[in-house]
């Protein structure tokens, strides 16, 4: 099935969104993600803007994720999750390429890290 391109909602909002469904709470997500609780909020809320749709039910001072936003989360998680391993897998392989590097360095490792001096003359 093809699902013409568009624009997707900002990397912060989706993840602040996919923490709080999953851990069921902005104050946990807010720690998870090194921001304040207010951040979290503040960007559920620009996604449930941009989506047009409530993303959790709110009394009070509880909150809750409605069922859609429920499903919404689990396969946000699955993307992430595919996403952390691409960047894994990637970092892993530029280490690789860097370490390659250095052995085909032309100086020795304990060469390598002396100033090298024009010789001086008698």
């Amino acid at each position: 099935m093809f699902v013409p391109r568009r624009s997707l909602p900002p990397l912060n909002a989706v993840r602040a969104f996919e923490a709080a469904a999953r851990l069921g709470s902005f104050k946990e997500a807010a720690a998870e993600l090194s921001v304040t609780h207010g951040a979290v909020s503040q960007q559920i809320r620009r996604l449930e803007v941009e989506l047009g749709a409530r993303l959790f039910a709110r009394t009070g001072n509880n909150m809750a994720p409605t069922p859609e936003a429920l499903r919404l989360a689990g396969e946000v998680g699955r993307g992430l999750d595919i996403l952390r391993n691409a960047v894994a897998r990637f970092e892993a392989a530029a280490e690789r390429e860097a370490a390659q590097r250095e052995r085909r360095s032309p100086f020795r490792p304990g060469i390598r890290g002396y100033r090298i001096r024009p010789r001086r003359h008698r």
